[in-house]
């Protein structure tokens, strides 16, 4: 079998590789910062062992700066967050105690429910509950369970964030690049 090698051609494909190069690295880096993000709110799901939507969660961990070409680095913040409706912690209306809201549906019995009095549930905006702001039928004011962020320092979610991103980083960076690669096929017409 014989091959013709052209090294002009060649070279000029690895200058159009090396071009694109930074692009693929900023690629990488925003892969793996919205990896330890998603990482970070499926731990924080867990401990909260409540129904809550990854999205409302995700509220508190935001890149506040993603990678461009020019510019290879994310920034990643672990913020508190909006706090969470307790319509995602089971509510349900008594007549003696207000709402009785489940935090965590691990402990089980009355010691796992926790009573707001005055409070009542309103199914017709969502099953949210609320308090009256004054003696009157309205203003009525909506209430809030945890923010996400409470739980960042508790459960060491910036440790086991650097170290998930230590692990993908360069694995993503080099996937990219080796995608460049294989997209050009270099030395072939």
């Amino acid at each position: 079998m014989f091959f013709r090698v052209k090294p002009n051609k060649i070279k000029q494909q690895m200058d159009e590789i090396s071009k694109q190069i930074p692009t693929a690295v900023a690629i990488g880096v925003n892969s793996t910062a919205k990896k330890a993000r998603n990482e970070a709110a499926k731990v924080i799901r867990k401990e909260l062992g409540a129904r809550v939507p990854l999205k409302a969660i995700k509220s508190a961990a935001r890149a506040t700066s993603v990678a461009t070409k020019d510019k290879q680095t994310a920034l990643m913040t672990l913020a508190a967050g909006r706090p969470i409706s307790l319509r995602y912690f089971n509510p349900s209306q008594t007549k003696k105690q207000g709402v009785t809201v489940r935090f965590n549906r691990n402990i089980k019995g009355p010691q796992g429910r926790t009573h707001i009095p005055n409070a009542f549930l309103s199914k017709r905006l969502g099953k949210k509950v609320f308090v009256r702001a004054g003696k009157e039928r309205l203003p009525i004011v909506e209430q809030f369970g945890p923010s996400p962020g409470d739980f960042i320092e508790a459960l060491g979610l910036e440790r086991s964030s650097v170290v998930l991103i230590k692990k993908e980083l360069p694995k993503r960076i080099n996937r990219k690049i080796r995608d460049l690669f294989y997209m050009k096929k270099i030395g072939k017409k």
